[in-house]
């Protein structure tokens, strides 16, 4: 599951949760994959769909408008 391969990212690699990218293709899996990353204690880590990661790296880089 995905939640444990970003658990073991951050506890057994050191990965810092603000490194960790999550993209799926639906809301409602977004949804629910930020609140059990929340309940584990993981409520930094960025979770979005492919549409909406890909715009905010356009943004953050100036080039969506």
């Amino acid at each position: 599951m995905l939640v444990n391969r970003i658990k073991n990212l951050i506890e057994s690699h050191n990965v810092n949760q603000d490194d960790i990218n999550a993209i799926s293709f639906t809301k409602n899996t977004v949804k629910d994959l930020k609140e059990k990353l929340k309940n584990m204690g993981y409520p930094n880590v960025n979770v979005g769909t492919f549409h909406g990661v890909c715009a905010r790296l356009l943004a953050k880089e100036g080039k969506y408008f």
